[in-house]
């Protein structure tokens, strides 16, 4: 299984380069994954910095002050499973506000719960040169961006802060270690069974755990620079699991589970107390733990 999903993340590089620029080779060949740690440490400290700025008390709105009077009735709908509705419903909003961007954004929003992706960033690219900015635009960007990746990568789980493809970064940068020297890697296959993995090069390996979060660790320093502005709980919420795919669990985990009296205003209620769940025991999470030497690797636990 493990094999297959890598196979999918090779394949994904090219919905990767969104994410991250490609990291070119320096003389001394540990120069990147030398950097990709020096970024993590730093992204943890400012996701730390922030965290410890915000309010005691959470955001009720979940949406910022400048969005659309529609927008809760929109969300609604994407949050009930009924794009096909929302996205005739922004339509709608959008024919009578042509150069409003943030009803243009409400179409955004529904197009990338139907999936479309390719149309929902043209749309997000409108919206843009209308003059759209902040943390809603922010929010979306960042949506969309995590979305096409993950949909390159191939199909994932509904149900999970972590899909199969962040799992298998996070196992990769753990067999790895803090210097990413290592020779090639077996991964097993489905129940382990040697018949069933295969043999994957360091460079390969190495190569998608410097793409993967390199753009996921950018997206957290987007976010926070968004909510730095204008906060918001929905956004506070994305911020939230963004951590706990990087491995951040304690922070991640700890934002998302102070957010439960806002999210209670929040169109994605639902699937809030769907995360929520998860983080009180019932599948994996990511978490960073430290080595008898000093190294920290970052581990996949079950919380029970």
């Amino acid at each position: 299984m493990f094999y297959v999903l890598l196979g999918a993340g090779v394949a994904a590089l090219g919905w990767i380069s969104v994410l991250a620029t490609r990291h070119l080779r320096a003389d001394d060949e540990n120069a990147d994954w030398r950097q990709l740690q020096r970024t993590r440490e730093q992204v943890l400290a400012e996701l730390q910095e922030f965290l410890r700025a915000l309010p005691s008390q959470a955001p009720d709105a979940a949406h910022p002050p400048n969005a659309h009077a529609s927008a809760a009735e929109i969300y609604g709908l994407i949050n009930a499973g009924k794009s096909e509705e929302a996205i005739a419903k922004a339509e709608l909003v959008m024919a009578k506000e042509a150069q409003d961007p943030w009803a243009r954004m409400l179409l955004v929003a529904a197009l990338r719960s139907h999936g479309d992706h390719g149309a929902a960033s043209a749309q997000l690219g409108a919206a843009e040169k209308l003059g759209a900015s902040g943390s809603l635009f922010a929010y979306l960007e960042t949506q969309l961006e995590i979305e096409q990746y993950l949909a390159g990568a191939g199909k994932s789980p509904q149900n999970a802060i972590l899909v199969p493809i962040e799992m298998l970064a996070l196992e990769l940068h753990t067999r790895l270690g803090s210097t990413g020297d290592a020779s090639a890697l077996w991964l097993p296959g489905e129940g382990g069974q040697s018949g069933d993995g295969g043999e994957v090069s360091r460079d390969e390996a190495r190569d998608f755990v410097l793409a993967h979060f390199g753009g996921y660790y950018r997206l957290i320093r987007t976010m926070i620079a968004s909510q730095r502005e204008e906060e918001y709980s929905d956004a506070l919420y994305l911020l939230a699991r963004l951590a706990i795919k990087c491995g951040f669990s304690e922070e991640g985990g700890g934002l998302l589970m102070s957010l439960e009296e806002a999210m209670k205003h929040s169109a994605l209620h639902k699937s809030y107390l769907r995360d929520l769940g998860l983080l009180r025991g019932e599948k994996p999470i990511a978490k960073e733990e430290s080595k008898s030497d000093g190294k920290k690797v970052i581990k996949l636990k079950v919380l029970n």
